[in-house]
């Protein structure tokens, strides 16, 4: 009942209107990719479960009953061949506990045990290298869609406008205070914006799509975004925008989840070059057993003793015993595998060294392109407040009769022109600085 209960809240509010931290939080809890990775690292926990309890003794029963016909040795009940002289059918059970315990491995156990936990640390670094990726994805693919939601918003208030102009143009020919092709131009800029409205409603809807499907929601027509959360009257100034790039780099060079994850991968593959090596030691463990047997033979003239007599008191063993191993020849299987561990340490080497000029390389782009928005933004908004103030003008001449419907026009679209310009430059500004915060937070 409760995970139905959050089931369909998690549903009404996918489906509901969802703000970008709404976007990112669904993200990381239903991205296919992030669950997979968090399977890896339970497996590699396990990995390392494995490898720690190598050091413990194992401990197994083992059971056999046979039955046969041949020669037998009458003294202990052995079914071996060669010993005896006399043929008779027997049943023959056995029953021994058996257990082993490492001694000496040549650091084989330990170095896998390290290997293991550093892998395990790889793959903790690489989720977090996954979110913080999946995160700047719904990020940009948010304000994109917000963008294409405003644009449209735009659109639709500027068909407002030009009908509103073209009502205002048929009043004034009406009146005998303008030619009729101030009509014309009129309907012709209202069949223009029309056309643009459609445009930017279908890319509206495009980009909800596109988001959608990185949110992996079933039905991107049932949710809405919202700009909620989000400084939408920021005013961008360029001593807002934070330390240099080669400061940026080196504050998060040491703690970038990608770079962490390749360290310990090196770290790994030192480890099993120490694997690989113990092949060349010896191998010494610990064994024990205790056994028994018990036969009894179809033909009893020979009297066998009981079942109890015999397994428990003349046919009880116990062993205890050291076992070492000594390493020869191997068809140079050891040398290959130890050589083969060694190009993979220089394999993640030159990965950690990739990998650091490309996060150098992603962190410049980053911030100069945040700071050419900044100024792109700021210019924007002053191109903007320009043509409405140069539109307003244009609009009360025409009212005056001093200007034409043409030229009223022309400033008005250039008003258009300056809106688009700065809600561009806008979210722009908003997702230049959100891949910025990438890597500095």
């Amino acid at each position: 009942m409760i995970l139905c209960f959050l089931f369909s809240i998690s549903c009404c509010h996918a489906q509901g209107t969802m703000s970008l931290e709404d976007c990112l939080r669904y993200a990381l809890e239903h991205n296919v990719t992030l669950r997979q990775k968090a399977v890896d690292i339970e497996v590699r926990k396990q990995n390392v479960f494995e490898s720690r309890n190598k050091f413990l003794p194992d401990v197994k029963a083992v059971a056999s009953e046979q039955v046969g016909y041949g020669n037998f040795t009458t003294a202990s009940g052995s079914m071996n061949t060669g010993s005896a002289a006399i043929k008779e059918g027997l049943t023959y059970t056995s029953v021994q506990v058996q257990s082993s315990m490492p001694l000496y491995t040549g650091g084989a156990i330990k170095n896998q045990k390290q290997a293991d936990s550093f892998s395990l640390e790889a793959a903790t670094a690489d989720l977090e290298a996954a979110r913080k990726d999946i995160s700047i994805q719904v990020a940009t693919k948010f304000l994109q869609a917000l963008y294409h939601k405003n644009m449209a918003e735009l659109s639709r208030k500027q068909c407002l406008l030009s009908k509103e102009l073209l009502r205002r143009a048929e009043m004034k020919v009406a009146e005998g205070k303008s030619p009729t092709s101030d009509v014309a131009n009129a309907s012709a800029k209202v069949a223009s914006d029309e056309y643009q409205l459609s445009q930017d409603e279908g890319n509206a809807i495009l980009s909800k799509v596109s988001l959608a499907q990185l949110l992996t929601l079933p039905t991107p027509e049932e949710f809405e975004i919202s700009e909620y959360g989000l400084d939408t009257g920021i005013v961008p100034s360029l001593s807002a925008m934070p330390m240099s790039a080669s400061a940026i780099y080196e504050n998060c060079v040491g703690s970038f989840p990608s770079i962490l994850a390749t360290k310990a991968g090196i770290s790994e593959a030192e480890a099993r070059v120490k694997v690989a090596e113990a092949g060349r030691l010896p191998n010494i463990e610990l064994k024990a057993s205790i056994a028994s047997n018990y036969c009894f033979i179809f033909n009893n003239k020979y009297a066998y003793p009981s079942f109890m007599s015999q397994a428990f008191r003349d046919n009880h063993a116990e062993i205890v015993g050291v076992h070492a191993t000594f390493p020869i020849f191997n068809r140079r299987a050891t040398r290959v595998a130890i050589n083969r561990a060694k190009l993979n340490v220089v394999t993640q080497h030159n990965k950690l060294e990739q990998q650091q000029q490309t996060l150098r390389d992603d962190i410049q782009r980053a911030y100069y392109n945040a700071h050419v928005s900044v100024s792109k933004y700021q210019a924007a908004q002053k191109a903007k407040e320009a043509a409405e103030l140069s539109f307003n003008y244009e609009k009360d001449k025409y009212e005056a009769g001093r200007s034409s419907i043409f030229d009223l026009n022309q400033e008005n679209q250039k008003w258009i022109k300056a809106q688009q310009d700065e809600l561009q430059a806008k979210y722009e500004y908003f997702i230049r600085m959100k891949i910025l915060d990438f890597y500095t937070k």
